[in-house]
């Protein structure tokens, strides 16, 4: 926990109250960041996890992807799309992790219906 919190803050200026466990996919952790503010949420994909190189190498463009679909498209406020760092990426990349991070939407995922 103690690395994540510090990547929120230091990367995305985020100060993270409390973190979350809740249902992710299979190839990523998942987690409900709250803020004084604001909730978040936190994808947290572990490198040395089984069949993870592909899913990373193609997160690069979905990320890119849902991007350029909310700032340029009727999608706008509709669409969920990372949100970037201080420095300007999508998401951010240790020796064991990458994370990215999104406004949080109450509700429930695919994986659990």
């Amino acid at each position: 926990m103690s690395e994540m919190k510090r990547v929120l803050q230091s990367e995305y200026g985020v100060t993270a109250n409390e973190m979350v466990p809740t249902v992710g996919g299979w190839s990523a952790l998942a987690y409900k960041v709250n803020c004084v503010q604001q909730q978040y949420f936190l994808k947290v994909y572990e490198k040395k996890r089984s069949g993870i190189t592909e899913v990373l190498e193609k997160l690069n463009l979905s990320m890119a992807v849902s991007s350029w679909l909310e700032s340029n498209t009727s999608l706008r406020g509709r669409i969920n799309a990372p949100l970037l760092t201080q420095s300007g990426d999508a998401k951010v990349e240790t020796e064991a992790h990458v994370y990215v991070l999104f406004h949080h939407i109450d509700g429930e995922t695919i994986c659990t219906t």
